[in-house]
């Protein structure tokens, strides 16, 4: 890079001739839609305030253009994953002078989780493997993610404890981030248009309140229990306790009414309730009278 500054109608017709040559239902069929918007790609990177000593990874880089403004922020170096070989031998043509850039021609769910290599995480991922992603970030070492998901999506990351969008995702986002949905954006900002808008979501890091056997017992306790989001906590984890942790009925109800939650109910739980009772819970398992 050398400090060029393509306009929106230069990403425009780069994506189109891209989009030409490879043809508008492939790239729908494979969940690849190019953000030609300057401005949102401009955002994107301001909100996740890059220094010359961040180390970033670039989720998804396509075409470039994301990967073209992180550069001129001046970071330390840029891994720019991307899954697809033909765009991955475009993004070494395109950097291939700088030498901070480096292609990782890689499915990004097979780098995640990852420990201490990144600093910052940029991204404009398909939509549909959003989740994995997420899922994948949360059990990684960083210190902030800015990036694009679908808005339904990020909606969900950041919904207030009880509302129809609050879920196990939420629970788990709370937990491990400071999470923020910045701006939604318009379909219109992408080349092919996907069906739905997007938004940016600036996660910054916390400190884990959980030790990593208490999150993994959390993260497979949180889908059973929403699943029956409207029921007593109580109820639900007593299920939890017998289906999934072979405990007897009768110590799981003793268990889950010594816990003190009354008739809350699941939806309505805050993030903190739930780590609560994922150290409540990993305490009774270890008993050896838990199982007897």
């Amino acid at each position: 890079m050398t400090g060029e500054y393509p306009t929106s109608n230069d990403l425009k017709a780069r994506a189109l001739e891209f989009v030409r040559a490879k043809g508008l239902q492939a790239l729908k069929e494979s969940d690849q839609h190019f953000m030609v918007n300057r401005e949102e790609l401009k955002r994107i990177v301001d909100s996740a305030g890059i220094s010359e000593n961040d180390v970033v990874l670039e989720i998804g880089a396509g075409l470039g253009f994301l990967t073209e403004e992180i550069a001129l922020r001046g970071p330390k170096t840029v891994y720019a994953v991307e899954k697809d070989p033909e765009l991955a031998s475009l993004l070494e043509e395109r950097f291939r002078e700088d030498l901070r850039v480096r292609v990782v021609c890689k499915d990004i769910l097979e780098l995640l989780p990852f420990k201490k290599e990144y600093t910052k995480v940029l991204a404009n991922p398909p939509f549909s493997i959003s989740s994995k992603i997420l899922l994948g970030l949360i059990e990684s070492d960083f210190i902030l993610a800015s990036m694009t998901f679908q808005h339904e999506f990020a909606e969900r990351l950041v919904a207030k404890v009880g509302s129809s969008s609050y879920g196990s995702l939420t629970v788990l986002t709370s937990l491990r981030f400071n999470a923020a949905l910045i701006k939604r954006i318009h379909k219109s900002c992408f080349i092919p248009r996907p069906d739905v808008d997007a938004a940016l979501v600036r996660l910054e890091t916390k400190e884990p309140i959980l030790d990593p056997k208490e999150w993994r017992l959390l993260s497979k306790m949180l889908p059973f229990l929403f699943e029956g989001r409207k029921r007593k906590l109580s109820n639900a984890l007593e299920d939890f306790l017998v289906k999934y942790c072979r405990i007897r009925r009768s110590k799981a109800k003793k268990f889950s009414k010594e816990l003190g939650i009354g008739d809350l109910r699941v939806y309505k739980t805050p993030p903190s309730e739930f780590a609560r009772i994922a150290r409540k819970v990993k305490c009774f398992l270890e008993e050896p009278s838990s199982h007897f």
